[in-house]
This record gives C-alpha cells, sequence and structure tokens, in this order.
C-alpha cells in the first residue's frame, strides 16, 4: 500500500455489515488504522500484500481495540495500547497465513507458499 489512505480504502472496501463498520469506525478513531499501517509499511515488500490481503478478507480489527478499551479502563497509557492492538491485529493475520500454508488452502484466491526470500503470494492453479 503507498499510502494510509490507500490501506484504509483496502481494508474497509468489503465492510457491508453496520456492525463491523462500527468497529471499523473505532479501529481507525482509536488510532489503530495508522499504526498498524506503519507495521504493514515495515515489512518486506514481497510479504506485506500477504498480510494486506489477510487483514482485508478476515474483517478482524476488533483485535486491535479490545487492548486500547481494556486501557482506558484500567487507566494505562493509550498509545501503547494502540500498539499492542496493531500488533495483535498482525499476529492473528500470521496465524492465518501459517494456517493457510499447512492446510494447503486453495479455496482462496491467493495461495500462501513459502519461498527462499520469506513468505510469497502464488495464484492456485486451475
Amino acid at each position: 500500500m503507498s499510502s494510509l489512505a490507500e490501506f484504509e480504502t483496502h481494508l474497509k472496501e468489503p465492510i457491508y455489515e453496520p456492525s463491523v463498520q462500527r468497529v471499523f469506525a473505532a479501529f481507525k478513531g482509536l488510532g489503530c488504522l495508522e499504526q498498524e499501517y506503519q507495521i504493514i509499511s515495515s515489512l518486506p515488500e514481497q510479504v506485506a500484500p500477504v498480510f494486506v490481503q489477510v487483514l482485508r478478507t478476515q474483517v478482524n480489527h476488533e483485535k486491535a481495540v479490545w487492548p486500547v478499551y481494556i486501557a482506558q479502563k484500567m487507566g494505562w497509557q493509550e498509545k501503547d495500547a494502540v500498539k499492542i492492538g496493531a500488533a495483535t491485529d498482525i499476529l492473528w493475520s500470521l496465524s492465518v497465513i501459517i494456517d493457510d500454508m499447512f492446510d494447503h488452502d486453495s479455496e482462496k484466491e491467493l495461495v500462501i507458499v513459502l519461498s527462499g526470500q520469506g513468505l510469497a503470494r502464488s495464484r492456485p492453479e486451475g
């Protein structure tokens, strides 16, 4: 993703359910979207698109907001909780990627394969 706005549009596009839209609004409003974009932007070029695809298709951003809500309730540093929340979302995405690799998941548009240079994307054959 070349910009935060493009990242946001890409993640938000498949969301049509009002309750999920509210979660995404909180995800953005609390700063988790921006923090997650910073993490994704720091990943190697061949790896980042795989994470973005999982983040888009799994619509799992509620995992990022829970640490922030807990921090608010406990009086902890919210900015640290935003980082923890974004990292949680990314780590959950990694678990999906690893699961797809072990399951040889060919039902999805993108199949995750292990290459000599790290994770890479390939289209399923047939």
